[in-house]
């Protein structure tokens, strides 16, 4: 047992997937927690192949059912976890948070601890409503928000971070349940402000107030908003991004802002660097911006000229092709292609490819499932190896495409370093492609045969 822990739920979209991993991370490389520690809490309908990748770095998961109306009250299902209610203190943690330092030392016994909210969210006239309808004969203190001159109360918290003494863990829970379904039974109070989705945030105002909790106002730095326009200055120990997030998954901040917080951001990003997970991020890629496909290397005049590349070695002649990591199918769209099989490691691409070209077979490739995939005439593996982060990992594809080539695998990747490929924290240089594939030792014959971008494309024969 820890004396903390640190919990958050998971949703079933690949962008919840996403932060979740960062966030995981994030505690783990700058908070000195413990996997071990960390409690990811899902609903039924979250993917395996996420679960897995949680699980092999060693956190806890824990399903859980949608509580209330089950899109806005999820988060009050974490309490019921009776191992966080025997611990010294819960850290309640949204999905879209990266740390960037420890925060233990925001427990203090018997308090629950949070940042006020950054804006009057809702306005401290329909709390007041909420409040006299709820039967209360006072109102807790009044504060002002965080980042606005406007008036609140002083227990109606942002919910990106909720610090809960485990011994309060309990009640907490049932009073937090009662009033959100109280809030349910009464939503036209917030439907007709537009703040129905602050449910569980007043839902735990009222429980707190009903609890007579003492509550401590954590200052901005430990739960910092990223998305609003405000000058942002200093070293935040949390970074609340929302969805401040770049197409390349990579967290931004276009306010005004000094040097310190310009650092936060470059080392919240230096840890999705080096945590990078290709599994998921191209789910949350493929789902979040299907408009981008696979990337620079299937759009514009890079697919152009791939159309042409395969043109010029007859693909359409080959009796099977083997596509290893497919994608959205942009690369092969214009071709005839018998015996067609798609491999790729992200579910959204599987499932949107099979949408697409019903006619082929394809493939969601696994940990487990290498096996299962057949050998084929001609292989095809288009911008993967650029994208393996390690050299274990680009070493198994390497054997993987080879080992299924009958006759001719038509491969991308790198014949040099260049300086990008330390920085860009989608790419990897690890050895000349060239080199790995005469290394295997099965290929009478290797040569370039194009290149677009920094890639070079290769034909190896059998």
């Amino acid at each position: 047992m820890f004396e903390y822990y640190y919990s958050c739920v998971v949703d079933s979209h690949p962008k919840f997937y996403y932060q979740a991993w960062m966030l995981i991370n994030s505690l783990i490389r700058k908070a000195d927690v413990k996997a071990s520690q960390i409690f990811v809490n899902h609903t039924n309908e979250v993917e395996k192949f996420f679960l897995d990748e949680v699980k092999k770095i060693g956190c806890k998961t824990v399903q859980i059912d949608r509580f209330g109306d089950g899109k806005y009250c999820n988060k009050i299902a974490q309490l019921d976890n009776r191992i966080l209610n025997s611990s010294k203190c819960i850290f309640l943690l949204d999905t879209d948070m990266i740390v960037l330092d420890k925060i233990n030392k925001t427990y203090i016994p018997d308090s629950i601890c949070g940042k006020i909210v950054d804006l009057p969210n809702p306005e401290i006239n329909i709390l007041k409503d909420i409040f006299n309808r709820a039967g209360f004969k006072t109102y807790p203190n009044i504060c002002a928000v965080d980042c606005e001159a406007d008036e609140t109360f002083h227990n109606n918290l942002n919910g990106g971070l909720y610090v809960i003494p485990g011994n309060l863990a309990k009640v907490l829970c049932e009073k937090w349940k009662k009033w959100a379904l109280w809030l349910l039974k009464n939503i036209k109070i917030l439907e007709t402000v537009g703040r129905q989705q602050h449910i569980d945030q007043i839902s735990f105002s009222l429980a707190t107030h009903e609890m007579k909790s003492r509550i401590i106002n954590l200052p901005r730095k430990y739960n910092y908003p990223v998305h609003l326009s405000i000058k942002k200055t200093g070293y935040p120990k949390i970074l609340h991004y929302h969805w401040n997030i770049s197409k390349v998954g990579l967290i931004f901040n276009k306010s005004d802002h000094d040097e310190d917080f310009e650092s936060a951001i470059n080392d919240a990003n230096q840890i999705i660097s080096d945590s990078f997970n290709n599994k998921i991020f191209w789910s949350f890629r493929y789902k979040q911006f299907p408009e981008l496909g696979s990337g620079v290397g299937s759009r514009g005049q890079n697919l152009k000229y791939k159309w042409e590349l395969l043109k010029k070695i007859n693909i359409e002649s080959s009796p099977s092709v083997l596509d290893i990591g497919c994608g959205d199918l942009e690369v092969i769209k214009p071709f005839k292609l018998n015996n067609y099989i798609g491999v790729d490691i992200s579910p959204y691409a599987i499932n949107e490819a099979k949408k697409r070209k019903p006619e082929f077979q394809f493939i969601l490739l696994t940990d487990n499932n290498f096996k299962d995939v057949p050998c084929s005439h001609t292989v095809l593996c288009l911008e993967v190896l650029i994208h393996q982060k390690n050299l274990n990992d680009y070493k198994k594809t390497i054997n993987f495409i080879v080992g299924k080539t009958l006759k001719r695998l038509i491969v991308s990747g790198y014949t040099l370093r260049k300086d990008h490929h330390a920085t860009n924290h989608m790419l990897s240089f690890h050895e000349n492609i060239i080199d790995s594939l005469k290394n295997t030792n099965k290929f009478s014959h290797i040569s370039v045969i194009g290149s677009h971008s920094d890639v070079e494309v290769v034909l190896a024969e059998i």
